[in-house]
């Protein structure tokens, strides 16, 4: 069951942001979404989670659109972490990550209990769990709206595929809770969670993903398999046309990293 986005197109203030886009994100995959600023990463991955509605095109899971399923079995399938949250009112940290919970009706049992205190500890926040969400750094906001997605998704204990849409979900993290992310990004990815996600860290997206969709301009999009691994001169020769930088590249037996070349003025 496939999460696709099929020739979508979307223009801003008469402006063509989109055009005739396709992606597709299979369950047990993490894809990231890459590219420099203002080239369509966030309206892409805004339309994947039906926050706005394209221009033309269709987004579906499996053979049903978007717009044809229910928004209560949606929620049971797919989770969201936007780059803002539209949260006006003083809940606590416990009830933001408690909204993961309402697909699935009031649940007062000892397991739903331990659900949320695990969370909690996983992600640091035991010491805010009754603090106002709203007086928190922006660090602290971004772990809660973190962990209220994965609650919401390790909910439904069926086989049946699931996904998580994250819009720069490390922006405001350290690189302590970047990794943990990463770490647990890895393992629900090994449930049968596919993962689209729009990053900024080149490195990341080469360490995390399966596919990469590159965006070398507003309009056109490149995908990278497996990043690097079989066409490495190919690959950077990509990365250097859409940030418009060249690029070293720096290996060992393990790993290839990516790090920006700065030439020397005389």
């Amino acid at each position: 069951m496939t999460y696709q986005a099929k020739n979508i197109s979307f223009s801003y203030a008469g402006k063509k942001i989109l055009n005739k886009t396709s992606v597709e994100i299979q369950p047990g995959e993490i894809v990231t979404i890459l590219g420099p600023n203002g080239c369509g990463k966030t309206t892409l991955i805004k339309i994947l989670s039906s926050e706005i509605k394209p221009d033309k095109g269709d987004v579906s899971i499996g053979s049903k659109k978007i717009n044809e399923i229910k928004s209560e079995k949606l929620a049971r399938i797919r989770s969201v972490v936007s780059q803002k949250t539209n949260l006006t009112f003083g809940f606590s940290v416990r009830e933001v990550i408690e909204m993961g919970m309402n697909p699935y009706g009031q649940k007062t049992t000892k397991e739903y209990s331990e659900d949320i205190d695990n969370i909690l500890k996983e992600y640091e926040l035991e010491k805010f769990k009754n603090k106002n969400y709203l007086k928190l750094s922006a660090g602290e906001q971004q772990r809660v709206n973190i962990a209220r997605s994965i609650v919401q998704l390790n909910q439904n204990n069926t086989n049946q595929p699931k996904y998580l849409l994250m819009d720069e979900p490390t922006s405001s993290l350290d690189i302590h809770f970047q990794i943990k992310l990463a770490k647990n990004l890895k393992k629900l990815s090994n449930k049968n969670v596919g993962i689209a996600l729009v990053l900024h860290d080149i490195n990341m997206a080469l360490s995390l993903s399966d596919r990469i969709v590159l965006f070398s301009s507003k309009e056109t999009i490149k995908f990278l398999d497996k990043p690097f691994e079989k066409n490495l001169p190919g690959s950077l020769d990509m990365l250097e046309q859409a940030f418009k930088s060249k690029f070293e590249i720096i290996s060992n037996q393990e790993k290839i990293f990516v790090t920006p070349f700065f030439q020397k003025e005389n």
